[in-house]
């Protein structure tokens, strides 16, 4: 099994802030699905990139869960 889990943050995606909020979910995933592969990464808040990057987990790598945060 493997799950997504990416910030929606301009400032995380520029290096001026830190996300705080991947890696707890990232733990809380792990916590509870012991044998679950997940990746982190950040995107700028712009809904193409949003876009591109939610069809490409689901249509290409085919992933049944996508975590998401922001603002």
């Amino acid at each position: 099994n493997f799950t997504i889990s990416f910030k929606v943050s301009d400032s995380c995606n520029e290096g001026t802030a830190i996300d705080e909020s991947g890696p707890a979910i990232k733990q809380l995933i792990q916590s509870e699905f012991k044998a679950m592969k997940i990746t982190q990464s950040t995107v700028p808040d712009d809904i193409s990139q949003i876009e591109q990057m939610l069809l490409y987990f689901a249509d290409n790598l085919k992933l049944n869960c996508i975590f998401t945060t922001g603002k």
